[in-house]
């Protein structure tokens, strides 16, 4: 398929383990992106695309090549390629080391569960000048005990959204965000709401505009911040 822009992205990927390391390398090569090169460390990813002279337009590693010190080893990656965006995927069990990884300056967080159509969608907006931290990451580390259940762990870019006792949401737009906040599509909001998709979108343009949220995935972090998941869907 073809990816964001009018070219190929250029992926350099790090990953340790060799048989994860060649499944995602074919994940991502169906998906019609360029694997220039391959290693299982980040130093050795350098190394290998120095032989080439180009820089990749995506370092997609795994968290464990640079997980003593995720901000020195991004800076490696963008002293050597200072135009390259970073792409970093981490265990769903260890939601923190995704949040470090990102505060460290990484461009976009994954969890090693995601999807293959998943994984194309965000390296395409890293790509377009996005940072993308999904919000089942929000869910995973608002239940880790670690963070104490604290929206104060969240990532800068969810902390400008409007407080509820301000937002005004109807009941119908709270059961709609709590079914957006678990994943459900357009079409699945819709049936368990007996709505037409298209008024589901309307819903959803009215609520993002109340919340101050610019996207689905950052009305989804509002909603798993502000409890709002635990709404009952509509009967």
């Amino acid at each position: 398929m073809q990816t964001t822009g009018s070219r190929e992205l250029r992926i350099l990927l790090l990953e340790p383990n060799r048989l994860w390391r060649e499944g995602l390398s074919r994940v991502l090569e169906d998906a019609g992106y360029r694997v220039v090169a391959v290693a299982g460390s980040l130093s050795d990813g350098l190394a290998e695309m120095a032989r080439y002279g180009d820089a990749p337009d995506v370092v997609v590693l795994d968290a464990s090549a640079i997980a003593e010190d995720p901000a020195g080893g991004f800076d490696a990656a963008r002293t050597r390629f200072p135009d390259t965006r970073i792409v970093v995927f981490t265990d769903p069990d260890a939601p923190g080391d995704a949040l470090s990884c990102f505060l460290a300056g990484a461009d976009g967080c994954l969890m090693k569960n995601i999807s293959g159509k998943a994984v194309a969608g965000c390296l395409d907006l890293v790509a377009l000048g996005e940072r993308v931290f999904p919000a089942s990451l929000i869910g995973a580390l608002l239940k880790d005990p670690g963070m104490g259940g604290s929206p104060s762990a969240i990532p800068e870019v969810y902390q400008n959204l409007a407080d509820p006792a301000t937002a005004q949401l109807s009941k119908r737009e709270r059961q709609i965000l709590a079914s957006l906040a678990v994943g459900r599509s357009n079409k699945e909001i819709a049936e368990e709401n007996n709505l037409t998709e298209a008024t589901i979108k309307v819903h959803l343009r009215n609520i993002l505009r109340k919340i101050h949220a610019t996207n689905r995935t950052q009305a989804a972090v509002w909603a798993i911040t502000h409890k709002v998941s635990d709404t009952p869907a509509a009967q």
